[in-house]
């Protein structure tokens, strides 16, 4: 007859063993699902964007925009002007 602690060591011993297979069940079947259900629908936008842009490239009555874009007059002006300071900077160091 087994004693007292005898019987918990063999209780920890089945109930680890359950434990672990618990786990690796558990690790196994989120394993499973991150393949088949997780990774295809965050791989899917990628595929069906590139798809949509393949049907267009081939498409051979697409529409092509022959406008040149009108440029944005502040942009612009704030350029020109930063590039006439430039300017008469470096001709005001040359006369000195």
């Amino acid at each position: 007859m087994a004693s007292g602690w005898e019987r918990t060591l063999e209780s920890v011993k089945f109930n680890g063993l359950r434990t672990v297979c618990t786990v690796s069940c558990w690790a196994l079947t989120g394993t499973l699902a991150y393949f088949l259900w997780i990774k295809p629908r965050q791989e899917q936008p990628k595929g069906a964007a590139l798809a949509a842009y393949r049907a267009l490239e081939s498409d051979p009555h697409r529409y092509i925009p022959k406008m040149k874009p009108i440029p944005d007059p502040n942009i612009y002006s704030l350029w020109l002007k930063a590039h006439q300071e430039q300017h008469e900077l470096a001709s005001d160091s040359w006369r000195e």
